[in-house]
């Protein structure tokens, strides 16, 4: 854990060393202030008026460093702190955007929402209260404590006696608020997972009138956070109790004794008085330590949190090579074999090959591996077995930016950003200029839409592009695989949700703007690819018929039944 945090705070080992030296300087101004009270109680005592004018105006500049030098540390902490902060949140969204696939799709979204939130926020505190209130607060404690040592041993060790005690106690009680902060941690992902969940089901929620189900549901994750809570409250308030009697036992043991050494002559009053001060001020910043004990405690567990998503694995860049020839064949899958698992193969021995200018289908029934092989040829995962080629090239010997720089995609659900339509656009080609975007607009028949709008391209689409309709978002996925202009084009079935009207008029469009595309397509309505040149079906991970449409219906198999079960019976059963 320890090594997680040092990891930041070594980046800014300038700002440390300053704060260090701010802390040295305070722990030098609060004994240098004990001094000047002593020397004011001990001219006191003796009747001596004269100087206490002087000593007062003395006291009053130093307290006025001393207050610069206190703000001076704090506002060096917290920069340090914000700026390991935010160096933090850069580490955690670069390595989700790094993180490999099957690694991100495996984890809560509660989770990576809290994680990104309330455990960087954690995170920012345990920054900042490790360095003020532990380290820099420690060597303020630990020179007045050699100081109070010099003045008079046998009074501080008196004084410190319960320290070692109340330590062993107190690491017990730190020990369980860790435990039931995890599992605090552990219910406030589920609940976060869960309010998502409603977010994005609202309208099944209201049609099925399921409120009362999901807040039965809701009001359980809600009774399980607030349970841990309870118990962590409840340790932590014996920690209040101990941190108020460290705050007290100090003072009382040193009185108790001081005072009998006092009576005998072997303590002056002075000097008492003295010690009493700076026993104060190390004793207050004992006490609040245990409280930032405690507060460490619970931010240790948003830390090892995110450490362990630091160390998550990476999707690596694989080989060096940087450059393809384009040759035919575009794509070679050679008896390639995938598991998720390593156990339940998804798919088996799949070999087929993709030339320029062919399109070819992929149709089976759900769960048949169509999804899986497109994202094996995006190189969202590898294979097991077998080898894919791309252009020629084993794809394990390529820059993966540069195999999925040749691809575009149009999918079934086409994602929309809260931002510009202009903008929107751009993610196909971020590089492109303005006559090729508003070529592409005009190509994928989105301009009249665009040009009746006040704002055109400046006009803001809502989240996930809900006020526009389903077929003005495959326009604009069309849009920007036409900005993306790469050879290869993969349809992940992208009228299966569109009206007749909607799915006869995107088909058209992708006919017209993208004919002389390579194309990969996964189909769920077989009208879609009938004049494709090869449409493969598959069934539990196998290439099971392939051909064209007229000789597939010559077998009479599996797809010839597909294709009449869909055309014969009107419904579908893919």
């Amino acid at each position: 854990m320890l090594r997680f945090v040092f990891h930041y705070y070594s980046k800014y080992k300038k700002g440390i060393v300053l704060a260090l030296l701010l802390s040295l300087l305070n722990s030098f101004m609060t004994v240098l202030c004990s001094q000047f009270l002593k020397d004011v109680i001990k001219g006191t005592l003796a009747g001596k008026s004269s100087f206490l004018a002087e000593k007062i105006a003395q006291i009053l500049c130093l307290t006025l460093v001393w207050v610069m030098v206190i703000y001076s540390s704090k506002l060096v902490t917290g920069r340090l702190s914000i700026y390991m902060t935010s160096r933090l949140r850069q580490d955690v969204m670069e390595k989700i955007m790094n993180m490999r696939y099957d690694y991100l799709m495996g984890q809560q979204k509660g989770t990576f929402l809290n994680k990104l939130n309330e455990d960087i926020s954690d995170v920012s505190r345990y920054f900042e209260q490790l360095l003020f209130s532990v380290f820099l607060n420690g060597i303020s404690v630990l020179v007045i404590l050699v100081y109070l040592l010099a003045t008079d041993w046998k009074l501080t060790l008196i004084s410190m006696i319960w320290i070692p005690f109340t330590t062993i106690l107190y690491h017990n009680f730190l020990n369980s608020i860790a435990g039931f902060t995890r599992e605090k941690k552990k219910q406030q992902d589920a609940l976060t997972a869960k309010t998502q969940e409603l977010f994005e089901c609202y309208e099944t929620e209201k049609s099925y009138n399921l409120q009362e189900i999901n807040l039965s549901e809701i009001d359980t994750n809600i009774w399980k956070v607030y349970q841990a809570d309870l118990k962590r409250q409840k340790k932590e308030a014996m920690t209040n109790a101990f941190s108020s009697m460290i705050r007290c036992l100090p003072v009382l043991f040193c009185s108790i004794f001081a005072a009998g050494m006092v009576i005998e002559g072997a303590l002056t009053a002075e000097n008492f008085i003295s010690f009493l001060v700076l026993l104060g001020f190390i004793s207050s910043p004992i006490s609040n330590f245990t409280s930032v004990l405690v507060e460490l405690n619970k931010a240790g567990v948003s830390a090892e949190r995110l450490r362990r998503l630091l160390e998550a694995p990476e999707e690596s860049s694989r080989g060096n090579v940087t450059s393809l020839p384009f040759s035919d064949p575009v794509i070679q899958f050679q008896d390639i074999c995938f598991s998720y698992d390593g156990l339940n193969p998804i798919l088996n021995d799949l070999t087929f090959e993709l030339k320029k200018g062919e399109r070819i289908a992929f149709v089976g029934g759900s769960g048949s591996g169509k999804t899986t092989l497109m994202n094996l040829i995006l190189g969202l995962f590898e294979p097991q077995k077998g080898n894919y080629l791309l252009y020629g090239t084993q794809v394990t010997d390529l820059d993966i930016k540069l195999v999925r720089g040749c691809f575009s995609i149009v999918s079934q659900e086409t994602f929309l950003f809260p931002d510009t339509i202009e903008q929107n656009l751009l993610y196909g080609n971020r590089s492109a200029t303005r006559a090729e975007l508003e070529k592409a607009v005009g190509d994928a028949g989105l301009a009249p839409f665009i040009e009746n709008l006040p704002e055109g391209y400046d006009t803001i689409l809502e989240e996930n592009g809900v006020n526009l309709s389903g077929g003005q978002r495959q326009r604009f996925a069309i849009a920007r695989a036409l900005l993306r202009n790469s050879e290869v084009i993969i349809f992940d079935e992208p009228t299966s949700a569109l009206d007749p009207k909607s799915e006869k008029e995107i088909t058209e469009l992708i006919e017209r703007t993208l004919s002389s595309k390579t194309i990969i397509s996964v189909a769920h309505k077989l009208n879609t690819v009938l004049d494709y040149d090869r449409i493969y079906l598959m069934d539990h991970g196998e290439l099971k018929e392939q051909g064209s449409h007229q000789e597939l219906l010559g077998k009479k198999g599996l797809y010839y039944q597909l294709f009449h079960s869909q055309n014969g019976m009107g419904r579908d059963l893919v």
